[in-house]
């Protein structure tokens, strides 16, 4: 969702039985960072220590370089609909050993992602990566897919926050 200069992203996890939502507030101020579970609600603003790239064109020229450095292999796999808007679905791999031959990784993300026309933004991800674990255990699947989009809807109640991890109550 966005209204005026902030941005609300929402990404809801089923995993081992349990449920917890994420909600991420992209603001003037910086970001606030919501985890949900049924029992209770974090929300911390996130430090831009914390964040490797702050802006979307430090983001873009990053990629640019992996791109051109063959670190990130990028092809073009087709175009499809997904809650009703075109996306271009890219191919992406990216070798960590590329970019630092001597890193202390294991494993290779390999990406399928299709991308917004208009606005960019990823409505399908689906990921495969190794857990770097070393046991054997095999790639860890992600599979994400947009459901709905809205935009300048209503207000945006950005909720209370620390600047670090405390319990602020359960929000509904």
């Amino acid at each position: 969702i966005k209204k005026s200069n902030t941005t609300k992203v929402s990404l809801a996890l089923d995993t081992f039985g349990e449920s917890i939502r994420i909600d991420q507030y992209q603001t003037d101020n910086g970001m606030i960072q919501c985890m949900r579970s049924l029992l209770n609600t974090t929300c911390q603003k996130v430090s831009e220590d914390s964040m490797p790239l702050k802006t979307p064109q430090e983001q873009a020229e990053s990629l640019k370089e992996f791109i051109d450095q063959k670190i990130i292999i990028v092809d073009y796999v087709g175009s499809k609909t997904i809650a009703g808007r075109d996306c271009d679905e890219v191919h992406a791999f990216y070798d960590p050993k590329k970019e630092d031959p001597f890193a202390q990784v294991s494993g290779n993300l390999d990406m399928n992602i299709c991308l917004d026309r208009e606005i960019g933004i990823p409505l399908e991800m689906l990921m495969s990566f190794d857990s770097g674990a070393g046991d054997g255990s095999g790639p860890i699947k992600v599979g994400m897919i947009l459901t709905d989009i809205g935009f300048d809807v209503g207000n945006i109640v950005i909720p209370e926050y620390t600047d670090s991890t405390e319990i602020v109550g359960t929000l509904v």
